[in-house]
């Protein structure tokens, strides 16, 4: 959660000088919006050195600074620690290999700029977001399946109203249109396409904690939990190997 919000910040800020900037030198409607990466780094780092301790980081100002329980350790951050001189460095793209699911959720207040950006200009915003921390490819590409299914049925919402349902078996097939065979493309749409409840399924599409095997827990769960209440979602979730991560992530799809 602290790493969502201060993404969240990070993205007001960028919005704001996106918005100062379109005013000063007029809207261009076939200019692509600028990626909020620095931004987004920036938010990182505020994070670490609000959350984490860490050393030389920019301290952050402003009311998240005030909240409490922004400042409590929510456990370990294998990926957002190792990277943390890349991002006080400014490199891009972190050389780890991690493949944790913290990236996925940070995804996902970046894929709601999709109503001031295209959903698949969103989308690489949210595989670059993923490559600060992260250097596994895996994570960019399901970070960037997140901001596309998620960026999109905002879209549709935002056009249409709060009844356009969110069709994830047609992004993962339009996503991974020129790699059939993939084994994510094949594990992801098994997640929302099998037609019953099963706790044993959910161990075997989320058998570890990587960003693939929480985002299938999280869209087989998705299908089956629309209309339930968080703290069932969390219930239905335990027999995935990180629970804790698939019932979050479960839970804000549906929200």
């Amino acid at each position: 959660i602290p790493q969502v919000c201060w993404a969240l910040d990070a993205l007001i800020k960028h919005r704001l000088l996106t918005r100062a900037q379109e005013q000063e030198h007029g809207f261009d409607p076939e200019a692509h919006p600028l990626a909020p990466t620095d931004h987004l780094r920036q938010g990182l780092l505020h994070w670490g050195a609000f959350t984490r301790g860490w050393a030389d980081a920019p301290r952050p100002s402003g009311w998240l600074s005030e909240v409490p329980a922004l400042r409590l350790d929510r456990g370990p951050a294998p990926a957002e620690d190792f990277a943390q001189d890349d991002l006080r460095g400014g490199v891009t793209l972190s050389s780890n290999d991690f493949r944790t699911p913290s990236a996925l959720f940070r995804s996902l207040p970046i894929a709601a700029s999709s109503v001031v950006a295209e959903p698949n200009v969103v989308s690489g915003w949210c595989a670059t977001a993923a490559g600060l921390t992260h250097g596994h490819p895996e994570v960019w590409s399901t970070t960037a399946l997140v901001g596309l299914l998620v960026g999109h049925h905002l879209t549709e919402v935002f056009r249409f109203g709060p009844w356009a349902a969110l069709d994830a078996a047609s992004t993962i097939r339009w996503f991974f249109r020129d790699m059939p065979e993939n084994p994510s493309a094949k594990r992801l749409l098994q997640a929302v396409s099998s037609p019953l409840w099963s706790r044993d399924l959910l161990a075997a599409l989320s058998p570890d904690d990587t960003s693939v095997s929480v985002l299938a827990g999280a869209l087989y769960l998705f299908e089956r939990a629309r209309t339930l209440r968080p703290a069932s979602i969390r219930v239905l979730a335990a027999s995935a190997a990180d629970p804790h991560a698939v019932a979050s992530l479960a839970a804000a799809l549906v929200g």
